[in-house]
Order: C-alpha cells, then sequence, then structure tokens
C-alpha cells in the first residue's frame, strides 16, 4: 500500500530524534572562548620527531590558542572569574552530551555513530579541561588572584563527565552491537529456511 512505511523505513527512522539531539549537543561543545586550534596528523608529527622537517603550520597552535585565550581573559576585571564561567559553560555543554548520549543508549536503533560522537566529544572535554587549566596556571604565574582548589574543582568536575559520557559510550556500543548481531542471526534464519 503506498504511503505506509515498511519496518525496515520505520528502523532506519528509529531513534532519528536521539541521534540529531546528540549530534546538536557535540556542536554545541566545540564552541570555546579560545581560537580554532589545527589538529595535526600523527605521521606529520612522526616526520617531524624523526626527520627533523619542519611542518608548515596553516592554523593555530594549542600554545597559541592559550596565549590568545589568556590575553582575552586578563582584558576583564576579573580574569581568574572569566575563565572559571567558561568552564562552567563548557561543562554544561557537556553534561548535556552525557543526557543526549544516555537517551542515544536507550533509543530504538543506537549505532557506531553514536559511540564516535561520544568519543569525539571525550576528546573534546578533555581537551577543554587542559586548556582551561592551563589558563589558570598562567594566570596564577602571571600574579593573578586564583580562588584555593579551584582548579581542582574543575579538573575533578570535567573528569567525572569524562566518565560518564565514557559509560555512556560503552552502553550505546554493546546495544549497537547486540542489534547487529540479532540482524545478522534474522538474516542466518531467513536464508536457512
Amino acid at each position: 500500500m503506498p504511503g505506509r512505511d515498511t519496518p525496515t523505513d520505520v528502523s532506519s527512522r528509529a531513534g532519528h530524534s536521539e541521534r540529531q539531539a546528540l549530534a546538536e549537543a557535540v556542536a554545541a561543545l566545540k564552541a570555546t572562548p579560545w581560537p580554532e586550534v589545527e589538529k595535526t596528523p600523527l605521521t606529520t608529527r612522526m616526520v617531524s620527531v624523526l626527520f627533523g622537517a619542519e611542518h608548515e603550520t596553516t592554523g593555530v597552535t594549542r600554545d597559541d590558542a592559550l596565549q590568545a585565550y589568556v590575553a582575552d581573559a586578563t582584558l576583564e576585571s576579573r580574569p581568574a572569574a572569566t575563565v572559571i564561567a567558561h568552564a562552567d559553560t563548557t561543562l554544561a555543554a557537556a553534561r548535556q552530551v552525557a543526557e543526549t548520549g544516555r537517551s542515544a543508549a536507550q533509543s530504538v536503533n543506537p549505532d557506531t555513530d553514536d559511540v564516535a560522537a561520544l568519543e569525539g566529544a571525550i576528546n573534546d572535554i578533555r581537551f577543554s579541561r587542559d586548556m582551561y587549566l592551563s589558563a589558570l596556571k598562567r594566570l596564577e604565574d602571571d600574579g593573578h588572584d586564583i580562588p584555593m582548589g579551584q582548579a581542582d574543582i574543575i579538573r575533578a568536575a570535567f573528569s567525572q563527565t569524562i566518565e560518564d559520557i565514557g559509560s555512556t559510550a560503552d552502553i550505546v556500543a554493546a546495544r549497537a552491537a547486540a542489534l547487529r548481531q540479532q540482524a545478522d542471526l534474522g538474516e542466518a534464519d531467513s536464508v536457512e529456511r
């Protein structure tokens, strides 16, 4: 009958809203207060180390981004409070990734793309954590007051969020593998009949 969805059509759309929410949460996590850092491929770094070859940099290095970020923060009346507020914003975005990841884990049809999105988010969160901690350290080295224990609080909050997302990624991966195995068994049954 035209216009009716087949089970395959329904299955391919199942989990779409959860997947979309996860993609949006991961994209929001990429909004950072420092310039985007160029990620140099491992092979390029290895060639540079082994053979002393110069890698032509076309983007911003991590250190350049950190320096620009700290310089921007020092324009504020309370630079440490600015960095802490930015860290809180990033943590809120990371918690949203954790929440949408849990929804993806419970969706009808989780897949390996969801796992890849969660793993990418973990890398982004680790990078952000390191940037915020480095910024606080530079501010402290430059004589700015940093609230006692603030770096430890930020480190712990980011680490807990990373752990939560990692656990969710494991659940999504296990569910996706189980569904794939179930589908493979269903195909094998239909071939045998």
